[in-house]
């Protein structure tokens, strides 16, 4: 009987070791839990406090982005009111050039950001013939003030055609600051010039504008760019004093393809404020259509940019 009593103590007194030992197991789990919950808790705070810290340099760098450009703004607003009232799709880049300002302060605005190069293509290849020593003076000013295509074909024959001649284009689209547009090399459709139907935004056409006039060959071909022939000065010919510009223009806005007719320009404007790199757009309707959309750019951005500030120069 004793015998018995002592063991049911034992046991009693040993249910109640391992009842306590599975209580302080279970307070050790349950502190554990809190502990990764806290932690869990303390990093998304973190993380979120990193991302308001992200949000506010960003909207600091925004805004330091338009005090240094200060074309941005008004630019913008302006243009996307002029572009409601045109027909078809519109497009404009623009910058103020800064020397020694560092990376160029691109403000885009309206629906089309850009297509086909069309005749601007030929920029690029003529800077490249000038490089490579293989255009002669009047090739190149056939292909650039009069838009000649037959002579744009000459200088792209004379860099070796194909691969080759697009490589030699590609260099000095990077040597200006285009880092992205890739000259095309094959004819892609009959009756064109394989070059113009580079896919080239208008942004990139920027920031290459801008860059033309940090190299021999790029100030040589701004310099024909000036001297336009009359039949094909309209849009950014009349923007400012003396403008040095390439028109493109042909049916279709993605290469390859035909659709749409694409008009557009892009150049250097000099204000009285300063020098201002653009490039404009138009898409939707037939050729005069598009010129009479780009008068209409021209003559607002004429306006707008009369009071910018700007500088001049590489």
């Amino acid at each position: 009987m004793r015998r018995a009593v002592a063991v049911g103590i034992i046991l009693c007194v040993a249910a109640i070791v391992l009842t306590s030992c599975g209580q302080s197991d279970n307070s050790a789990a349950d502190r554990q839990t809190a502990d990764q919950i806290r932690k869990q808790a303390e990093a998304r705070a973190l993380e979120r406090r990193a991302l308001e810290a992200q949000a506010q340099r960003e909207e600091a760098a925004a805004r330091a982005a338009r005090t240094a450009n200060p074309v941005a703004e008004s630019a913008a607003q302006g243009f996307e009111a002029l572009a409601a009232k045109l027909p078809g799709q519109q497009g404009l880049a623009l910058a103020a050039i800064a020397p020694g300002a560092g990376r160029l302060q691109v403000t885009t605005a309206g629906d089309l950001s850009g297509g086909v190069a069309w005749s601007t293509a030929k920029a690029p290849v003529a800077m490249a013939a000038i490089a490579a020593g293989t255009g002669a003076q009047a090739t190149l000013r056939s292909a650039i003030t009069a838009s000649d295509n037959a002579a744009a074909e000459q200088l792209w024959s004379g860099l070796g055609g194909g691969n080759q001649a697009s490589q030699a284009a590609d260099a000095q689209l990077r040597a200006s600051g285009d880092g992205n547009t890739v000259m095309q090399s094959q004819r892609l459709r009959a009756g064109f010039t394989p070059f113009g139907q580079t896919a080239w935004s208008l942004p990139d056409q920027v920031t290459f504008l801008a860059g033309m006039q940090c190299s021999r060959q790029g100030q040589e071909v701004l310099s024909l760019m000036q001297q336009v022939v009359p039949a094909q000065r309209w849009g950014l010919s009349n923007v400012g004093t003396s403008p040095r510009f390439k028109g493109g223009w042909g049916p279709g806005v993605s290469p390859g393809s035909a659709g749409p007719w694409l008009e557009r320009q892009m150049g250097i404007v000099s204000m009285p404020g300063g020098d201002f790199a653009v490039a404009i757009a138009s898409a939707g309707g037939d050729h005069q259509t598009g010129i009479e959309a780009l008068n209409q750019i021209s003559a607002w951005l004429n306006s707008d940019l009369a009071t910018q500030k700007a500088g001049r120069g590489c």
